[in-house]
């Protein structure tokens, strides 16, 4: 039984929440993709109820900009090529490629 669907940090989808079921949420689209799922959702809307954006900004920024790091496989071969290179400061690769994603994604204040 669906009982709240809120908007994913992400945007894009939502987040169904359900209770007495096997699973605890679902993910789907913000758009019907004619699954079932999104029929349940459609009939819960239909039934009089709202889909909620609880979502605080400061969480959306920390997920926004988690999703902008390099993969931390990548992240660990730049900084060993700093390393290895004599060049970590603040012109190497690591230090860069974060830093360009932190200056994209500022923390709100």
């Amino acid at each position: 039984m669906i009982y709240k669907i809120d908007i994913h940090t992400d945007r894009i989808n939502y987040i169904v929440h359900l209770n007495d079921e096997d699973e605890l949420f679902w993910i789907v689209p913000q758009t019907d993709d004619s699954s079932d799922k999104w029929t349940r959702v459609q009939q819960w809307l239909d039934d009089g109820n709202e889909i909620s954006d609880d979502i605080e900004y400061r969480d959306m920024y920390a997920g926004h900009r988690r999703m902008q790091f390099p993969e931390i496989g990548e992240q660990l071969d730049k900084l060993f090529h700093d390393i290895e290179n004599g060049t970590l400061d603040q012109n190497g690769e690591f230090f860069t490629a974060l830093k360009a994603v932190k200056d994209a994604n500022p923390k709100p204040e």
